[in-house]
């Protein structure tokens, strides 16, 4: 499933042989994204396998927070752009001219850099979500909104509070709510944007077992700033590069041999610390 290729500046850069990646849930071919007809990321291919967390990092200013909110296509609400390339959930292209978004946005989860819990109280934060995608009866929906705030450690904190503002709790707090809400409609992919970030150690520990808890569940991209983080957490890495003024993808390989053997000059560079 790997190979080595040789790059032009006559160093050898290890990738994923994406036709040989079996079952795979996400593939991206050849991503082009364009913004005001400048390149933002050019020429990325990836594919994740369905239960697995797959590290983004790289430098500032390199795409990858474009290349994340291009799969779930949240990023055309933001600015005009241009897409090259294709990216498939299970085989079938999110660009195709049939593709419900508002589907698309519940299948395909996400996650931002600072916590976003709706300023309503904790238990509208799940029940909103979960009622308009099905109505639900007060019963079931209570057995819900205890479910899914079990599945990311937060029942016992909140159980006593729940009609209390979510914007009450803590931000590691906050953070996992909005990962439960994201997770009360079973979405097959989760995108998550440096959600750690803004956390205290011990909060980016709960979080990152909450991931590693969770990924039987979902499939997972994160961008992550945070090497540590990756290397504990990942199944593979994909590291983002500027060349030339655009971002892409030199090198994606297991996370193991990302961070032990990197292959490509730049990777080597930035698991160092020498550059990035």
């Amino acid at each position: 499933m790997l190979d080595l290729i040789a790059a032009s500046d006559g160093t050898t850069r290890r990738k994923l042989d994406l036709n040989c990646v079996p079952n795979s849930f996400l593939t991206v071919e050849n991503l082009t994204v364009l913004r005001s007809s400048k390149k933002i990321i050019e020429g990325v291919g990836l594919k994740a396998l369905p239960g697995t967390i797959t590290a983004i990092v790289g430098p500032s200013g390199v795409g990858k927070s474009t290349f994340l909110k291009s799969i779930n296509r949240i990023l055309e609400i933001e600015a005009a752009t241009h897409f090259l390339g294709d990216i498939k959930i299970e085989g079938v292209s999110i660009f195709d001219k049939n593709t419900d978004l508002r589907r698309l946005r519940r299948k395909v989860g996400m996650v931002f850099q600072k916590p976003t819990p709706s300023p309503v109280s904790i238990f509208k934060n799940i029940a909103i979500p979960l009622c308009d995608e099905s109505p639900m009866s007060r019963a079931d929906l209570d057995i819900a909104i205890e479910y899914n705030l079990s599945s990311v450690g937060l029942w016992e904190e909140v159980k006593d509070k729940l009609h209390s503002s979510a914007l009450s709790l803590s931000g590691g707090q906050q953070q996992r709510l909005c990962m439960a809400r994201a997770m009360s409609l079973s979405p097959s992919l989760m995108l998550l944007d440096e959600p750690c970030s803004s956390l205290d150690p011990m909060s980016t520990a709960i979080m990152e077992q909450l991931l590693l808890d969770l990924r039987s569940q979902t499939t997972m991209l994160i961008v992550t700033h945070n090497l540590a983080q990756a290397k504990r957490i990942s199944d593979q890495t994909a590291l983002f590069w500027p060349v030339n003024g655009v971002g892409k993808l030199v090198e994606l390989s297991r996370t193991r041999e990302f961070f032990g053997n990197p292959s490509s000059l730049e990777a080597r560079s930035y698991v160092n610390g020498l550059s990035g």
